[in-house]
C-alpha cells in the first residue's frame, strides 16, 4: 500500500487472510501509528519509509493501492516518476488502484494543493 499511513485497509486485509503486505509511507510516524494499530499483527506487514517516486521494489507488487499519494504530486516530473515506479513494480496482470480528485472537485486536500485528473489525463 502506497501512502499507507494508518489505514484500516491493512487490518481488513490481514483479517481476510492476506499476507505479503508492504506498507510504504514517506512519514515514519505514520508507519509507527500503523504498527501500533495493528498490534500483534504488525509483524505480518513489511513497513518501509520511502518516497514512492524513487523507491525500488525487490519483488513484484500484484496489487498497488494508493491511499493518498498521486493527487499530491502536482508537477509532471513527479507524476512521471510515480508512474515509472508503478510500471516497474506491477507486473502484467497486476492491478493499480488509486483514487484522486476529478476536475471541478476540490483543489486542496489537508491544506495542500492537489492535481485533478480525469480518465484522459491519467
Amino acid at each position: 500500500m502506497v501512502g499507507a499511513g494508518a489505514s484500516t485497509l491493512i487490518s481488513d486485509l490481514i483479517a481476510e487472510g492476506y499476507r505479503s503486505i508492504e506498507a510504504i509511507d514517506i512519514a515514519a510516524a505514520a508507519l509507527d501509528q500503523l504498527a501500533t494499530q495493528l498490534g500483534d499483527s504488525a509483524d505480518l506487514v513489511s513497513r518501509r519509509v520511502a518516497d514512492v517516486r524513487t523507491a525500488v521494489f525487490e519483488s513484484p507488487i500484484d496489487v498497488w493501492h494508493d491511499r493518498a499519494v498521486f493527487h499530491f504530486l502536482t508537477s509532471v516530473a513527479d507524476q512521471s516518476a510515480y508512474a515509472d515506479r508503478a510500471a516497474a513494480a506491477v507486473p502484467a496482470g497486476g492491478s493499480l488502484v488509486f483514487a484522486g480528485f476529478a476536475p471541478g472537485g476540490p483543489t486542496q486536500c489537508s491544506g495542500l494543493d492537489i492535481a485533478q485528473h480525469d480518465a484522459a489525463s491519467l
